[in-house]
Parts: C-alpha cells; sequence; structure tokens
C-alpha cells in the first residue's frame, strides 16, 4: 500500500501459475518519471504503444506526458516469474523558460 508517491522500487506479485490469466494494470505517477520493469531478474523492453490484453508476452508503456504506466502482467508456472519489480531510474530534468523577440528568435 502507498500513500500518493510510488517507492523508487516496488515489487508486485502476480499469484497465478496459469499462462492464460493475465491482468491490465494501470499506475498512475505524479511525476514523468523515468521507469524500468523487472519481470524476475529479467528488464521487459518498454513498449511504444500500451500493451492490451491481447498481447502475448508480459509487456509495458510508460506515457510521460499523462503519467501513466501501463503493465501486463501474465501467470507462469516458475514463480520466480510472476514477480514484477518496477523501479525509478535517477534523472534530471530541467525546463527551460526563454524571453525573446520574435525578431531575435529568428535571428
Amino acid at each position: 500500500v502507498t500513500s500518493g508517491t510510488m517507492p523508487s522500487k516496488a515489487r508486485l506479485h502476480f499469484f497465478s501459475a496459469d499462462p492464460a490469466q493475465l491482468a491490465l494494470l494501470t499506475l498512475f505517477y505524479t511525476k514523468p518519471l523515468e521507469l524500468k520493469v523487472f519481470r524476475g531478474s529479467a528488464e521487459l523492453p518498454i513498449s511504444d504503444t500500451p500493451p492490451t490484453l491481447a498481447d502475448a508476452a508480459p509487456a509495458f508503456a510508460f506515457d510521460p506526458q499523462a503519467r501513466l504506466l501501463t503493465l501486463l502482467v501474465r501467470g507462469d508456472p516458475d514463480a520466480a516469474l510472476r514477480a514484477y519489480s518496477i523501479i525509478t531510474t535517477n534523472k534530471v530534468q530541467v525546463t527551460l523558460t526563454l524571453a525573446t523577440t520574435l525578431d531575435e528568435f529568428f535571428d
């Protein structure tokens, strides 16, 4: 259970051993962080599009503008592959404001 902010390391478990059982999770983050997701000890590649229930393998996507992590979890006979770790990576984000005239901007 978390109250407003996800920890820098979070672990989710999907307890089904049946690969036909799956769940699509959507988690909201308060900041557009950079995330890595692991299934067992293997890092999942980030997808350009959010996963759907029709996807064959576990997958995830993160939309930094909407701040939504979408994660497809699937059952597996191997208990280690039913654990998903979400890790926040350290990253510096800079927002810049530039005030100039149109003439100076296009020179």
